[in-house]
């Protein structure tokens, strides 16, 4: 009830609600994915900018034990409608969709769809490498190219590939 209150435009309610409103966070406070998405249905009460909802609704389904890849995908694409009708760009979104496509690489046996989700994170993670004050491109590509290699390790212990035509 309080977050549907909120005056944005106080800077004191907008640091508080931003603080409240974190996709990870309530991932791990809330056990209920239910309870933790009506905190984001009394949130939109207080009019943010749509893209921000949607994107932290997105990692929510990114982070929580009980998420959903798929519906995670479709929250990050209204989230790019959303950026882009207010006319703005939010790189904050497409780190989390290249994180999407690294979790999609890691939950396939097909080696073929973990290297395209890979190579597709990787063009998501470029342009955004060496940007001053944020590390986590780096992070996430650093992650990528360990799973690689935990891939690798795996395939030569086990002496064969999950390709299509080893399925």
């Amino acid at each position: 009830r309080i977050l549907s209150k909120m005056e944005l435009d106080y800077s004191s309610d907008n640091t508080a609600f931003f603080e409240l409103v974190k996709g990870r966070k309530l991932a791990e406070d809330f056990e209920s994915k239910a309870l933790a998405n009506s905190i984001f249905d009394a949130a939109e009460e207080s009019s943010p900018r749509a893209s921000y909802i949607l994107h932290q609704r997105a990692i929510l389904e990114l982070s929580h034990k009980s998420g959903n890849l798929d519906r995670a995908n479709e929250l990050l694409r209204r989230a790019e409608v959303e950026v882009k009708k207010e006319g703005s760009t939010d790189s904050s979104i497409q780190h989390t969709r290249a994180n999407l496509l690294r979790r999609r690489a890691n939950a396939t046996n097909m080696t073929v769809e973990k290297e395209r989700y890979r190579a597709d994170a990787r063009a998501i993670l470029r342009p955004q490498l060496g940007r001053r004050g944020n590390f986590y491109p780096e992070n996430l590509y650093g992650q990528l190219l360990l799973d690689e290699l935990r891939d690798a390790f795996e395939e030569s212990a086990h002496g064969h590939s999950n390709t299509v035509d080893n399925v």
